[in-house]
C-alpha cells in the first residue's frame, strides 16, 4: 500500500494522520507485524484518534560520503565523495531521488506506543549498496592508516638505529655535555626531529652513560 492509499485508509477510519519530522523507534514502542489494515484495526480498537507518520525520502545527499568527523565543514567540497564512484550500482537508484522510500506510523498509548513500518524494496536495496560503498571506503582508510603507521615505525626505527651508532662516534664521545651531544645528534642525523624531545633526551643520556662505562674499562 502506498502513501496515498495509506492516507485514504486512515481517513476512512476517521483517524487523523499527522506527518512528523522523526519517530524514535525505541523500546517504548511496539512494532505491529501485520499489514496496514490490521494496524488500523488495532488503533481503532484502542480508540486512538491520532497517528503520526514519518516519511523518509531519497535525497541527493544520500549519494555523498563526507570524509571527515562530525566537526567537518560540509561545504568543503574536497571532503565530499560521490559514492557512485565507489559502487556503480548506486547510479540506478538516482531515478528515485525525491521519492518516498519508506514511512513509519506511530500511535501514542501507554505504556508503549504502536508503530508500523512500510518500506519500498528499492529503498532497502539502496541502503545496502550504500553501506557496501561506505564500508569499502572505511576499510581503505583503515588499511591506509596501518600502512602509514608501519612506515612511521620503520622510519623511527632507522633513526633510532643511527642514534645508537653515536656511541662509536669519537667526536660525539668527546663532547662535554649532554646538551652538546643532543645538538650534535640533531645536526648529523636526518629525521631525528620525528622523535619527541623527552625520548631523545633519554636516548642521549643512555648513550652518554654507555660511553662513560666504556671509558672506565
Amino acid at each position: 500500500m502506498d502513501l496515498e492509499e495509506t492516507r485514504a485508509a486512515f481517513r476512512a477510519a476517521n483517524i487523523l494522520l499527522v506527518e512528523v519530522e522523526d519517530i524514535d523507534d525505541s523500546p517504548q514502542s511496539l512494532r505491529i507485524a501485520a499489514d496496514l489494515a490490521d494496524y488500523i484495526s488495532v488503533v481503532k480498537a484502542l480508540h486512538i484518534p491520532v497517528v503520526f507518520i514519518y516519511l523518509e525520502t531519497l535525497e541527493m545527499e544520500d549519494f555523498i560520503y563526507l570524509d571527515g568527523d562530525a566537526e567537518t565543514d560540509e561545504e568543503d567540497e574536497s571532503r565530499r565523495l560521490d559514492l557512485c564512484s565507489i559502487n556503480v550500482e548506486l547510479k540506478r537508484f538516482k531515478k528515485h531521488i525525491g521519492e518516498i522510500g519508506s514511512f513509519t506510523l506511530y500511535a501514542a498509548m501507554q505504556p508503549k506506543g504502536l508503530t508500523y513500518f512500510n518500506g519500498n524494496d528499492w529503498y532497502a536495496e539502496f541502503w545496502k549498496c550504500r553501506e557496501s560503498a561506505t564500508n569499502s571506503i572505511d576499510q581503505g582508510k583503515v588499511e591506509s592508516q596501518v600502512n602509514l603507521d608501519d612506515e612511521e615505525r620503520k622510519r623511527l626505527g632507522e633513526v633510532t638505529a643511527r642514534l645508537s651508532e653515536l656511541v662509536n662516534d669519537t667526536k660525539f664521545a668527546r663532547l662535554p655535555t649532554q646538551k652538546a651531544m643532543l645538538a650534535y645528534a640533531k645536526l648529523h642525523i636526518a629525521g631525528i626531529s620525528e622523535i619527541d624531545n623527552a625520548t631523545l633526551k633519554a636516548a642521549i643520556s643512555d648513550i652518554a652513560a654507555h660511553i662513560l662505562a666504556k671509558g672506565s674499562k
